[in-house]
């Protein structure tokens, strides 16, 4: 995209809606001095990714350049996912954001509320897409579909979270029933998950890495049996099941069986004590079979969320969506590769050979069972058949999500009263949800 800038507004409303302030840091000049458009068939767009994700991504932009004479697509990746929101404000502030670009499940709103992306509604259900939306099960559009049916994006695929768990740790800690085998006993539930973590504390290593407030807790939430939404409204403070999950979290990161991943030293991942053997447990879609994979020695396999209630439960399924500026260069071009990219060929391609992430169409899941990593590879598949997506209503308020960790997370860090801090959560929540809807 080479074409006109956001306005200062829209701009510090982007950057409020994140909690960053960038206006002073980029210097930019809004509009004025803007590049002027690009040549036909050119088509920029973005993404973030680890390593082997951002490899992938450049051979399916190779592969599309060689394969779509007279356009020529440039991949530039931002791999820091913590710096891609504040880089493409920026870059749009100064009219010069991508054409197509990754948002997350969480923020895909703020794009489609300050109409930065284009709706795709026309296009995609066109004799141009090579996506259907029909071939998209309808759990997985979340924000990127208005409850009017306007699609501003598509899944790109999907990712289903799984408790992924390293045989190594467990063995050390005297576990002789993998996790998958309780799970298939019927056995997989909080009793049996907290006794590992007491072993696995026993032998001085970390139980499990809990995440951020968000889909993960919202996940123990609903595999409790909870609730998250009542229509638009936010009632995860008020569901009992769903509080109780929030104290069987802090009871547990309270006595060291869980840790907070933002509270891990050297702002390393929880992959990386995954790796080096410290940890038993971690949670994540198919984004970190390529790295697992990859390290020597290194003995994993996954399983799904493990429940309190008897039943087998949903969780959430992270989707990042790929949307299209509303000031792309060349549209055409422009959806193009965007439809190719999340077409059947293009996941097939992009997820093949140990990929990072599970079709979101039909007649691709061949890819997540190939090679066999890892063993239970089809409890991805099973996962995202039941699980959720992340509340269409909660994406569409611009920064909501961060505003949950805020209030949220001193609680997982430094311990209080969970049951107080769900409900200034949920009571701010609900005000910003109902400020939204007045807007």
């Amino acid at each position: 995209m080479r074409s006109r800038g956001m306005s200062r507004r829209d701009f510090l409303r982007l950057g409020g809606a994140v909690g960053v302030s960038l206006l002073g840091a980029c210097g930019c000049a809004g509009a004025d001095g803007q590049e002027e458009g690009a040549e036909a068939g050119s088509v920029e767009w973005t993404t973030w990714g680890n390593p082997g994700e951002v490899e992938r991504f450049t051979q399916f932009t190779e592969k599309f350049n060689r394969e779509n004479e007279g356009i020529t697509v440039r991949f530039t990746p931002i791999p820091n996912v913590d710096e891609y929101d504040p880089r493409l404000f920026t870059e749009f502030l100064g009219g010069t954001g991508p054409d197509v670009f990754y948002t997350s499940d969480t923020n895909i709103g703020t794009w489609v509320e300050r109409e930065i992306v284009s709706d795709l509604t026309d296009r995609l259900t066109g004799p141009e897409s090579l996506s259907p939306p029909e071939e998209v099960p309808d759990r997985l559009w979340g924000g990127s579909r208005t409850p009017d049916g306007t699609y501003y994006g598509a899944p790109v695929d999907c990712n289903p979270y799984v408790f992924w768990y390293n045989k190594g740790v467990l063995r050390e800690a005297g576990v002789d029933v993998e996790p998958a085998e309780m799970y298939e006993r019927d056995e997989w539930n909080w009793d049996t998950f907290t006794e590992i973590l007491d072993r696995v504390r026993g032998i001085g290593k970390t139980g499990f890495v809990q995440g951020a407030p968000g889909p993960e807790t919202f996940s123990w939430a609903v595999t409790n049996g909870g609730s998250i939404m009542d229509g638009e409204r936010f009632v995860l403070h008020e569901d009992e099941r769903s509080v109780e999950a929030h104290r069987f979290m802090v009871e547990n990161l309270r006595n060291r069986n869980m840790v907070y991943a933002a509270s891990l030293p050297g702002n390393q991942g929880p992959e990386a004590l995954f790796l080096s053997n410290q940890v038993a447990f971690v949670t994540a879609g198919r984004w970190f079979l390529p790295v697992f994979s990859s390290a020597e020695g290194l003995e994993f396999d996954i399983v799904p969320w493990p429940t309190n209630t008897g039943r087998r439960e949903p969780a959430s399924v992270p989707s990042a969506y790929i949307v299209m500026s509303r000031e792309a260069a060349d549209p055409d071009a422009a959806f193009r590769f965007l439809t190719s990219f999340i077409s059947r060929e293009g996941q097939i391609f992009r997820l093949q050979g140990g990929g990072n992430a599970v079709p979101s169409l039909e007649g691709a899941d061949e890819v997540v069972l190939e090679g066999g990593q890892p063993g239970n590879a089809r409890y991805f598949l099973e996962a995202r058949e039941i699980g959720f997506a992340y509340p269409a209503t909660l994406s569409s308020v611009p920064g909501l999500n961060t505003t949950m960790v805020d209030l949220l997370e001193p609680v997982f860090v430094t311990g209080g009263d969970v049951e107080e801090a769900l409900a200034i959560m949920g009571n701010e929540v609900n005000l910003r949800i109902q400020q939204q809807l007045q807007a």
